[in-house]
């Protein structure tokens, strides 16, 4: 069975959810995705892993670097999903990276000549754990800000919260 618990933060309440044994989600609430938890699932605030998720965005958004790894997750996609998300955990905190970079690294990884980066940034898109997997971290080339599941201004003030130099980041032409 599911179990959610919402949380505040400086950016919105933050839907978590967990299996019982692993953390399997991070997002941004919405109303769609407040409609379906009521649904079919269970708000649990007293899980432990969960509590302990809501302790580590306390201390992320306090201005710590807190330890990922003291939070078990577990995550449902395709290996290139997986493999995706792996290379960007490895992004340090206050640095920023491209999708062509994640692409080269994730084809060297699978032993392929070359990988498309909106192919990276398509699983990028399905990344279940937002901030715990720093895909805020990654911009297109030139600084250009593309793609956020929380939104671009989501996405500039957590990298301004990390001490990203942001005021060259290229918003993308209306």
């Amino acid at each position: 069975m599911d179990l959610y618990s919402l949380t505040d933060s400086p950016l919105g309440t933050l839907l978590l959810r967990s299996d019982g044994e692993n953390l399997t989600g991070i997002d941004f609430l919405t109303k769609e995705l407040l409609s379906k938890i009521e649904q079919t699932a269970h708000l649990d605030a007293n899980n432990e892993l969960l509590s302990r998720t809501k302790d580590w965005l306390t201390d992320y958004f306090a201005g710590l670097e807190p330890d990922v790894s003291v939070l078990r997750t577990r995550t449902t996609g395709s290996e290139f999903a997986k493999v995706v998300w792996s290379e960007i955990s490895q992004i340090p905190y206050g640095q920023t990276t491209t999708y062509r970079d994640i692409a080269v690294k994730c084809a060297k990884r699978l032993g392929q000549k070359s990988m498309s980066s909106q192919a990276v940034g398509g699983a990028i898109g399905r990344n279940p754990l937002v901030i715990l997997v720093p895909c805020h971290r990654v911009l297109g080339q030139n600084r250009q800000l593309t793609g956020y599941s929380g939104g671009l201004d989501r996405k500039v003030k957590l990298l301004e919260h990390e001490g990203v130099a942001v005021a060259n980041l290229k918003y993308p032409k209306r």
